[in-house]
């Protein structure tokens, strides 16, 4: 009996844990890392090409001109600052930043629709320094997810071989592996 009232109570705080927005996303958020570290990437046969066309306005950097993608491992994350699962992937995704940063044959687009301010505040209060862009829409036409966060990772060629919807934890050595075979 005393384990049922245990267990009831656990559920009863839990359920107002998730009432309060705060705590949802907080809650949210660290359910979603855990779930990231079972939803790993790997390579696929060629699932799209990309046409690397048009320009990018970025928030937080320069815009870009994507045709300066060419013959690059390209990086492209769909996500917002709203996004439970976005957030929870965050952290691993600067992590891998921080790795491939300096090496020119790779490029990271965090592609988001978010407002200018909203973005910015978002990122200087957890210290990201990923460099997040606006689509125009037109920019990559067949990539179009049904949800976020979405991500695609194209060899040199343009060729999508990694494509991951959810949380995924990105700094992993399958991760980092993925991508050095893909610079080959």
């Amino acid at each position: 009996m005393k384990q049922k009232i245990k267990s009831n109570l656990f559920f009863i705080i839990f359920l107002v844990l998730m009432i309060i927005p705060k705590t949802r996303v907080l809650l949210q958020t660290q359910v979603q890392k855990a779930v990231g570290y079972f939803n790993q990437p790997s390579i696929e046969n060629t699932i799209d090409t990309v046409t690397f066309k048009g320009r990018l306005q970025g928030i937080n950097t320069k815009n870009v001109d994507i045709s300066s993608l060419n013959n690059k491992v390209v990086i492209i994350n769909y996500w917002a600052t709203w996004c439970p699962p976005c957030v929870a992937e965050m952290p691993s995704f600067q992590a891998l930043y921080e790795t491939y940063k300096n090496n020119d044959d790779v490029a990271f687009l965090f592609l988001t629709d978010d407002n200018q301010h909203k973005v910015n505040t978002f990122l200087e209060a957890r210290k990201f320094t990923l460099p997040v862009y606006v689509e125009n829409g037109s920019s990559f036409p067949n990539l179009n997810p049904k949800s976020i966060p979405t991500t695609y990772i194209t060899n040199r060629k343009g060729e999508i071989k990694v494509k991951k919807t959810g949380a995924v934890q990105w700094n992993t050595q399958k991760v980092h592996n993925i991508i050095n075979e893909l610079l080959k």
